[in-house]
């Protein structure tokens, strides 16, 4: 046997075994089954999806903004989640606009609602269905050096119909209170 054909031997059997360990091992992790979209996004797809139009208001204090707003919610990653983006415009403070992805964490059988608003704000909620038609979200952070949290609750009252409530705390007191009511468009 020729050099030549004695080196194309041995490149040819470590390629074989190169594709039999590769062969081995992908059964292994085809048998494993490919997960399901959780049952919790699910519903929030099929009631929230859509155009949305509403009334706002924010509470700073002793003053009371009130303002329109619009929100449109889209399906995201193959239907594993929804987008929702927000926008409105609050007297004195200018243009509102609030990007939402809601997703499903299965190893801690939580949602998430990761928000970002052009007032600067970057949140990452955690929350649950309390019933079938109620979500609570909760983030806890830091604002200013002192100890933040966020409760949000939103309520389909009706499949149409959509309110929403936000309380912000910082360092134990009640720093923002932010509801909207929306009503799906047809």
């Amino acid at each position: 046997m020729s050099t030549a054909s004695s080196i194309w031997n041995n490149a040819a059997a470590i390629a074989a075994a190169i594709l039999l360990q590769l062969a081995t091992s992908i059964p292994t992790n085809a048998q494993q089954e490919i997960p399901k979209v959780s049952d919790q996004i699910k519903r929030i797809i099929t009631i929230a999806k859509g155009e949305w139009a509403g009334n706002a208001t924010i509470t700073m204090g002793d003053q009371t903004l009130r303002f329109p707003l619009s929100m449109s919610n889209k399906v995201i990653s193959g239907g594993w989640g929804l987008m929702s983006t927000v926008h409105g415009t609050i007297p004195g403070m200018g243009e509102y606009h609030e990007t939402d992805m809601f997703g499903y964490d299965a190893g801690r059988d939580a949602l998430h609602l990761f928000s970002v608003t052009s007032f600067g704000e970057t949140h990452d909620h955690s929350g649950k269905w309390t019933n079938d038609k109620r979500l609570e979200f909760r983030y806890e952070g830091v604002a200013d050096g002192a100890p933040l949290l966020e409760e949000i609750v939103a309520e389909f009252t009706t499949p149409r119909e959509l309110s929403i409530s936000s309380t912000v705390m910082i360092g134990g007191a009640t720093a923002v209170v932010f509801k909207a009511v929306f009503k799906k468009k047809a």
